[in-house]
């Protein structure tokens, strides 16, 4: 529902034309270049490395109802009859609803500030913190609302392709022609139905322009700006239209002839074929630098510790996915640099895919972009997914932990302690509002994912039954005198229990999907 407040949109304006920056990163294809935007007063070309144009362009921001229509579209909507007015007319034919967000919900109390000094400046910064939470929270809602548009894909024929060879580059307009050109000769030589998807991770010398040298069967995605190899690779694979997908590096370390191996491992059954150095059976004709290498084995070593998995060569930038789990995997894809291999094998084990490590023949390339500082990238990346999770639902429950005893211990003073059923009453009251403050947080950093509220209350509402019971019954036992310390203490003792519960529930069940 919207609450009509002009003044505090146009006070936001600046503030909705981030949350307007942050939905297109998030929604819309990392391939688009134009933009088409009919609300002048948000200035979005300042914030997005998109080239503008008047009409026809791939993403399209206007309000009710617009004139032009690109690949997605957001919809910006003012007031409650706007509001009425779309949802009589119902999705607009030709395109699917992405999502309804509504925003400003969290300056709502606080909009009387407008009228003092200083107080803009804090609404500003009230509705930050709401636009990080952004797009992962779905609000109920506030002064406005946003509805985001994609337009139907059409649909695929039978006469699918056999293989998609996606290949992600940055900077690589002296390397890439050279193996482009190997590949092409390759496949066409087996006579398959194939296509090559360059995605271009934001590169600045020629690369953007290779794909013209060579026929239809190359395709550039172009992402308008270096978001790191993990997510060049999303946007080539879900671009993709084979029945399998191949993954190669640009540098063309591995011949594209070794695509064999991988095609024999996944006929036997397996739904991904990864290339390795490092097995027996494996060529070397080049080898890396001493450095290199030992930077190499350790990061590999490190990732079978951390992560449990037991191949020898993870980040071999050669592996074959067929369609089905190339898609499963990509889409959820969060790690958007270096470490998205490791994130993608994880991600298989966990949900059952099987996996084949297979030799193939390697040589090393001259102009490698591996140093010593993307080794430490690598190493961050994978502390983060390793422990990352569980860093941040600490620090989050923490923060909600303070703001559940601070709100149970006000109920206290505003209304006395009572007997031990007015103190559960206190215990359920401080928890409804911790839940919902800890669902924006966990949805919006911890792990920045859009998730159902009713799973998220599930598992809380379960936590909060056995955290209750214990509450309930050592107050019962052991303080017979009312004591506010006790109290404080057997409400702390259930800490651990939720933590745990909640943990697992969140991570496992809640945040496992996307909705």
């Amino acid at each position: 529902m919207i609450l009509a407040s002009p003044a505090a949109l146009a006070l936001l304006a600046p503030e909705i034309a981030q949350l307007l920056a942050r939905l297109i990163r998030c929604y819309a294809p990392r391939s688009v270049e134009t933009l088409c935007s009919r609300l002048p007063q948000i200035p979005l070309a300042d914030l997005l490395p998109l080239r503008c144009v008047r009409r026809g362009g791939d993403i399209v921001v206007a309000p009710p109802w617009p004139r032009v229509q690109g690949k997605f579209c957001i919809i910006v909507l003012r007031d409650r009859r706007e509001e009425l007015t779309l949802r009589q007319k119902g999705v607009p034919p030709g395109y699917r609803e992405c999502a309804y967000l509504h925003f400003g919900l969290f300056i709502l109390p606080f909009l009387w500030l407008r009228f003092f000094s200083g107080g803009r400046w804090l609404l500003r910064k009230i509705f930050a913190l709401e636009i990080r939470l952004h797009p992962y929270l779905k609000l109920l809602g506030g002064i406005g609302a946003l509805w985001l548009l994609e337009k139907n894909r059409p649909v695929v024929p039978r006469r699918r392709l056999q293989l998609s060879c996606v290949i992600p580059a940055y900077n690589e307009a002296e390397r890439l022609p050279r193996y482009l050109a190997e590949i092409r000769r390759y496949l066409k030589a087996r006579r398959l139905r194939y296509e090559i998807v360059i995605a271009d991770d934001g590169s600045t010398d020629g690369t953007a322009e290779i794909a013209q040298r060579f026929g239809s069967e190359v395709r550039m995605l172009r992402l308008y700006e270096n978001f790191g190899k993990g997510a060049a690779v999303r946007e080539g694979v879900l671009a993709a239209q084979g029945e399998f997908i191949l993954v190669a590096d640009a540098d063309g370390a591995t011949p594209i002839h070794e695509l064999a191996r991988l095609e024999k491992a996944i006929a036997g059954g397996a739904d991904i074929a990864i290339g390795s150095r490092y097995v027996p059976g494996s060529v070397i004709e080049r080898k890396q630098g001493v450095l290199r290498r030992i930077v190499s084995r350790t990061g590999n070593w490190l990732i079978r510790l951390l992560l449990g998995l037991p191949y020898r060569d993870t980040q071999c930038g050669f592996k074959l996915f067929t369609r089905s789990a190339a898609f499963y995997l990509f889409r959820q894809l969060t790690n958007t640099r270096f470490g998205y291999d490791f994130e993608i094998l994880k991600r298989a084990e966990l949900f059952g895919l099987s996996v084949a490590e297979v030799p193939v023949r390697w040589t090393d390339q001259q102009g490698s972009k591996v140093t010593w500082k993307l080794a430490l990238r690598v190493l961050s990346e994978l502390l983060r997914f390793r422990f990352g999770h569980l860093a941040k639902f600490f620090v989050v429950g923490v923060f909600n932990t303070l703001a559940d005893f601070s709100v149970h211990n006000i109920l206290i003073v505003a209304f006395g302690y009572g007997n031990a059923l007015r103190q559960l009453y206190y215990m359920i009251m401080s928890f409804l509002f911790a839940n919902l403050l800890a669902f924006c947080l966990h949805s919006g950093f911890t792990f920045r994912r859009r998730a159902a509220y009713l799973r998220f209350f599930t598992v809380s509402a379960f936590t909060l039954s056995l955290s209750s019971l214990l509450f309930y019954g050592l107050n019962r036992l052991y303080n017979s005198h009312d004591s506010v310390a006790l109290a404080n203490l057997f409400k702390f003792s259930t800490v651990a229990v939720s933590f745990i519960t909640n943990y697992f529930g969140y991570r496992f069940w809640v945040y496992r999907y996307a909705v």
